[in-house]
């Protein structure tokens, strides 16, 4: 595959389509999408003006355990609930379930963590402080579906630097 980046046509290694629904913390069910590989986001959803505006404080990987498992005892969520006292807001889930375009068909988790990489070194959430300062893997696209905002629709990264494609 191919995609045209700065007005070059560059090859891709894989193409990666995530589908991301969105939920409140208190709302996870405990049967959603056990087995599968999945990426999440933990997101500071608030009214400004007549929109709501959305802003990534945390992206992470659920593999194999239950959604409410994985955030009753989440390392950064108590840190996120302190950092959100005294402002305008609340705490959504975005759960991305990830579906291989190009690049093989098993989802590995080698795939998925470069995937996470992929977007905390593009979006630079607050609360990573690992994987934001470079991006080793091979090129890949990102592409985002669903209720994917504050997300770019599509991104092409490699190790030179991150883009955001055009449709």
């Amino acid at each position: 595959m191919k995609v045209r980046v700065n007005n070059k046509l560059v090859e891709v290694d894989r193409h990666y389509v995530i589908n991301w629904t969105e939920r409140r913390l208190d709302k996870i069910a405990e049967h959603e999408d056990e087995a599968r590989q999945v990426l999440y986001a933990f997101v500071k959803k608030y009214r400004y003006g007549d929109k709501y505006r959305k802003e990534i404080l945390y992206i992470g990987i659920a593999q194999r355990q239950y959604f409410k498992d994985r955030f009753k005892n989440h390392h950064k969520l108590p840190h996120i609930k302190e950092w959100m006292k005294g402002k305008w807001g609340d705490i959504v889930v975005k759960l991305g379930t990830v579906e291989v375009k190009k690049g093989g068909k098993n989802l590995t988790r080698n795939r998925v963590e470069e995937i996470e990489n992929a977007l905390i070194y593009y979006m630079e959430p607050l609360f990573n402080e690992k994987k934001v300062w470079s991006y080793t893997g091979k090129p890949i696209v990102v592409e985002n579906k669903g209720t994917y905002k504050p997300f770019p629709r599509k991104i092409y990264i490699d190790r030179s630097g991150i883009v955001e494609l055009e449709e």
